[in-house]
């Protein structure tokens, strides 16, 4: 047998595998998608421009944010990136993130820890992106409509200034080492180093 055979045969068993393991923890998602077939053509057809749309621009993403470190992903490859993390976070364990850390990593070599930091960063813009659309769109439904509550305009707001926060103020080296200042240290660290290498490629 053909190392190319052979490795054509060990990446369909891995597929296999992957699908295998995914019904195994949520057989429920693929009742779901049996019930594409009751969506029209139309419907179905916008779905999927806007997921695929999505994928896009997260890869986009990627690829930005791998920029100041020296690394430059193609398209396609920053695309790929995406569609697996969202495919793979169906699995437990971050499955998804874990993926595009160790291909960085092994193909790029992107550091663990430089990965981590450019992802909080992108986890807090997402955040802010997030909130800020959701307090506009919850402030119109319940203006024109009253179909949401002030609970709901309260949260988005909630996240969209806290997000703000983390950007604008230089918080204090927490020295604690729960989840939270864990996460605080890695967004500045982040965030510093990507302004600092940001402001060097200009000059």
């Amino acid at each position: 047998m053909t190392s190319n055979k052979k490795t054509k045969r060990i990446g369909w068993f891995l597929v296999f595998l992957f699908f295998a393991i995914l019904y195994y923890l949520n057989p429920d998602l693929f009742k779901e998608i049996s019930r594409v077939k009751d969506i029209r053509f139309i419907n179905f057809l916008m779905l999927s421009v806007l997921c695929v749309s999505n994928q896009f621009l997260l890869g986009l993403e990627i690829k930005i944010l791998c920029q100041p470190f020296d690394i430059h992903l193609g398209v396609i490859e920053s695309f790929g990136l995406s569609s697996i993390r969202s495919i793979a976070n169906h699995l437990p364990m971050g499955a998804g993130v874990i993926s595009n850390a160790l291909y960085l990593k092994n193909q790029k070599k992107l550091s663990i820890a430089n990965f981590t930091s450019s992802l909080t960063v992108s986890i807090v813009l997402m955040f802010l992106i997030a909130g800020f659309l959701g307090f506009i769109t919850s402030v119109y439904l319940t203006m024109s409509t009253g179909s949401t509550g002030l609970n709901l305009v309260i949260l988005f707001f909630s996240v969209f200034l806290t997000s703000l926060l983390l950007i604008t103020i230089r918080l204090p080296i927490l020295k604690s080492k729960n989840f939270i200042a864990e996460f605080i240290r890695n967004f500045q660290q982040g965030y510093t180093l990507l302004k600092k290498i940001g402001q060097q490629s200009k000059n």
